[in-house]
């Protein structure tokens, strides 16, 4: 079975974007940290650097795709956006496979990943009933494992940040609110 990663572009620019004057400061921190962490990489200054890891969050899904393709277009990295759908199996051992094949075909191309509907395969964690239960749990903390050793941007997309489990919110270094349609831009 071949994944479904689809590269993805925008014409946007950041002022088509609703962001507030919060977001528009994380982003355009990460911007920063994203060219100062490749600047770093290229120079093979420091091999043990972890990658980095955002959550967007918001009621807007072609709003956090935007703004991962613009942080790719501004730093000249490609963007990849992993449906899901084709990660997660029913079979035990399936989903730590098809996570070892997006981060196996990403290895050493500095893309940017973008995990859209992230609370599909993110959410809280469960207290195991049974076997099928444990192991997914087991497939959520490889992916854990994965993004933090991945050496590149992992963009973890969502419109519901409660559903996301606690402990894995905590190993992003930026989770940025797209506020929901309507909320005026504060950015001036």
């Amino acid at each position: 079975m071949e994944l479904a990663i689809h590269h993805i572009t925008t014409r946007k620019t950041w002022t088509d974007l609703n962001l507030d004057k919060a977001a528009g400061e994380q982003i355009s921190e990460l911007q920063q940290q994203l060219k100062n962490y490749y600047g770093v990489a290229d120079r093979n200054l420091d091999r043990r650097q972890s990658g980095l890891a955002a959550l967007f969050n918001g009621s807007s899904r072609t709003d956090g795709q935007a703004a991962a393709a613009l942080l790719g277009r501004e730093s000249g990295m490609e963007v990849y956006n992993i449906k899901l759908a084709d990660i997660v199996s029913e079979y035990i051992g399936e989903t730590e496979k098809n996570i070892d094949r997006v981060f196996a075909q990403a290895k050493g191309q500095q893309w940017i990943l973008f995990f859209d509907e992230a609370d599909a395969l993110f959410g809280k964690r469960t207290e195991p009933k049974d076997s099928h239960d444990r192991y997914a749990n087991t497939g959520l903390n490889y992916l854990l494992q994965r993004i933090a050793e991945y050496n590149g941007l992992v963009i973890i997309a969502t419109n519901i940040k409660s559903n996301i489990d606690d402990p894995f919110t905590r190993r992003f270094r930026y989770i940025i609110d797209f506020p929901f349609p309507g909320h005026n831009k504060q950015l001036q």
